[in-house]
């Protein structure tokens, strides 16, 4: 041994002794990158499901307005076939469009009858002649 070497103490080494505080800080760094990967191979799992079932309702309305939307051409190729005899009708047979349409085209549907309670309280509410009203 040399001189310069026997001078440098050495230290005992204490294996009961915590570890040092970057070993405690990179065990912690591990667990917390372990714990996210976990959560968010769990979290993907489930967010392809709900994916997958959205992306099947949306087919299936999609199949729904399609047949409808059909429906729909169907019925506008059947008015527009009578507006064409009608056109075809009225330029070769010499019919005319009448002079004075109608005022009003009754569409609307009947009221129904209030209900009884109704009737008790509006039954209640004084009157007034009409000939009041127009002044």
């Amino acid at each position: 041994m040399t001189a310069a070497s026997s001078s440098i103490p050495r230290r005992k080494v204490n294996r009961m002794a915590a570890p040092p505080l970057s070993k405690t800080l990179k065990s912690l760094m591990w667990a917390l990158i372990i714990t996210t990967i976990g959560i968010g191979w769990v979290a993907k799992g489930a967010w392809a499901e709900r994916v997958a079932r959205r992306q099947l309702t949306l087919e299936r309305e999609l199949k729904e307005l399609v047949i409808e939307a059909n429906n729909l051409k169907q019925q506008l190729l059947q008015l527009s076939e009578f507006a064409r005899v009608e056109t075809e009708a009225r330029n070769k047979l010499g019919m005319e469009f009448p002079a004075n349409p109608p005022d009003k085209i009754w569409t609307e549907t009947p009221v129904e009858q209030p209900l009884l309670g109704t009737m008790a309280f509006f039954s209640t509410i004084p009157r007034e002649p009409p000939s009041s009203r127009r002044r």
